[in-house]
């Protein structure tokens, strides 16, 4: 399934993972985010955004892959949005990020997102660490399945700084002329034989995973419309395998609004299905990528109002993140 893209490129979300083996059996992990803007700007309540890398974080782990526990973790944002500075009145993106340190001895398992999201969820913390951390999580599990199954059990083999599982997610929006969205998302995990039993580059490639979703998001009514989602696992063995198209997975989120609690509907409605892993993962994603997406034509939206309106700041919901908490100092005067 090729993704039927048709408008003018507005931005793209990237989130990654890479594990690779360390000491005694662990496994480090490394995921990063990046918000590419691709056109226009947007006023903050501190500074003028325009187009470009508006966000860069990322976050390295030690996990025990056997149980998942997390060891060690260490966050680092390299590009925010609100940095330390007399116009952001004394706050910044970074503030909290010290939080993520009360998630080391939790394990990433089906409770995990429930203790991210009381640690760093809304207004204690980051949302774009928080999206980066929900995806690390799945992935990783991921990841250990695929190791056991392909493998037969954890880091066989494997030298510590040997690479072993990369995972890569992209949320791409687009404009039509009629100004509705195109979303077009592919999520891609690929497992790699450890070093020793191979000779080639390519002979490494043992295992992929990946499925891909087009959606138009209707901008007035912010619902779903002609959404297509396609799946495909490969082997060495099968790589000329072609994708899957899924109808009726996708026909689930016809109609579905993408303004509030579609990361839920997305857990429930796959739950039953192990094989649509990757998919609803992926579709966990689609929700904070488009509110991405939306900021690229803020400037249409000034441009379009009034003089009051175009000295409005924008930014998140109330209690959406830290910087916009309520009673926050970028509600302030």
């Amino acid at each position: 399934m090729f993704l039927p893209v048709t408008g003018h490129p507005l931005h793209t979300r990237s989130v990654t993972l890479k594990v690779t083996a360390a000491d005694n059996g662990r496994w480090s992990a490394r995921g990063d985010i990046i918000d590419l803007r691709k056109m226009g700007f947007a006023p903050l309540h501190c500074d003028l955004q325009p187009a470009g890398i508006i966000h860069h974080m990322c976050i390295d782990l030690l996990v025990e892959p056997a149980t998942l526990v997390v060891e060690a973790l260490v966050a680092a944002q390299p590009v925010v949005a609100v940095e330390l500075s007399p116009r952001s009145c004394g706050e910044s993106c970074r503030d909290p990020v010290g939080a993520l340190d009360d998630l080391v001895g939790e394990a990433l398992d089906g409770e995990f997102r429930g203790k991210l999201s009381r640690v760093f969820g809304g207004p204690r913390g980051c949302s774009h660490l928080l999206a980066l951390f929900q995806f690390m999580a799945r992935a990783i599990d991921r990841a250990a399945q695929y190791e056991r199954r392909c493998n037969g059990q954890l880091a066989t083999g494997r030298e510590p700084g040997e690479p072993l599982f990369q995972s890569s997610l992209f949320v791409d929006g687009f404009q039509t002329p009629a100004r509705d969205f195109e979303l077009a998302l592919q999520i891609s995990d690929c497992l790699v034989r450890p070093e020793a039993e191979v000779g080639t580059a390519l002979s490494r490639f043992q295992y992929d995973e990946g499925a891909r979703v087009f959606a138009r998001v209707d901008a007035s009514s912010l619902t779903l419309a002609d959404v297509r989602a396609a799946t495909r696992a490969r082997e060495f063995e099968t790589l000329d395998r072609d994708w899957t198209e899924r109808a009726e997975w996708a026909g689930r989120l016809d109609g579905r609004s993408i303004a509030g609690g579609l990361g839920g509907f997305v857990a429930e409605a796959y739950a039953r299905e192990p094989e649509a892993r990757v998919l609803q993962d992926g579709l966990a994603q689609l929700a904070p990528g488009y509110i991405q997406i939306l900021a690229a034509v803020a400037d249409q939206w000034i441009a379009r109002g009034t003089a009051d309106d175009a000295e409005k700041p924008l930014g998140g919901h109330i209690d959406s993140c830290y910087i916009w908490r309520e009673g926050g100092r970028a509600h302030g005067p």
